[in-house]
């Protein structure tokens, strides 16, 4: 925890390339700024992508100039998946590593809505799957989300070295369902 909170501080009072911080600043407590989900994108890229603590700022800027490469939507079982709707992600080329990852905790903000859109086709239960993986120190990251056994869109962002010590870290679906989660509590009205 003391290490998240270390590359928070270290985004939030660096200046980003338009002179502002990388983390949304401003007061404390409640009147402290909610995070957004390019917040959130940040700190997962600085904590999958940093290798120490010092890098964090570093680590962001690299990944935010890493070029998208759309890999495409893959078919996994041809005959289930013609009828179900595609995840809408939102992701488009011209996003870099940080606005693709955001557009991911935003899918998860709606997922439910989803999940009821896909029993309405075929009355089952589908598990959603998503994969996010940083390899460092070069920087390259790949972001997968699916349907299991039915479909999964893949975008990659940067080119990847191939050498021997590179290092992965990633984060799966169940932590960006997480992220997902306290974001929508955190832009909920504060209540006394």
């Amino acid at each position: 925890m003391t290490a998240t909170l270390q590359h928070a501080r270290n985004l939030r009072e660096s200046k980003g390339a338009k002179g502002t911080p990388l983390l949304s600043a401003g007061g404390r407590g409640r009147h402290a700024p909610a995070m957004t989900h390019e917040d959130a994108a940040k700190m997962i890229c600085a904590v999958l992508g940093s290798e120490a603590i010092q890098d964090s700022v570093q680590t962001v800027q690299s990944m935010r100039s890493l070029k998208a490469d759309f890999q495409g939507q893959h078919l996994e079982r041809r005959e289930a998946s013609h009828h179900l709707p595609p995840p809408e992600l939102g992701i488009r080329r011209e996003h870099d590593v940080v606005e693709a990852l955001a557009s991911v905790l935003r899918f998860f903000g709606r997922e439910q809505e989803y999940r009821r859109r896909l029993e309405v086709h075929d009355g089952r239960e589908h598990e959603i799957y998503a994969v996010f993986e940083v390899e460092y120190p070069q920087h390259y990251a790949s972001l997968t989300v699916g349907l299991r056994n039915v479909f999964r869109e893949t975008w990659t962002f940067g080119k990847r070295s191939g050498s021997r010590n590179e290092q992965i870290r990633r984060a799966r679906e169940y932590q960006l369902r997480e992220i997902s989660e306290v974001l929508k509590l955190g832009s909920e009205p504060y209540k006394q």
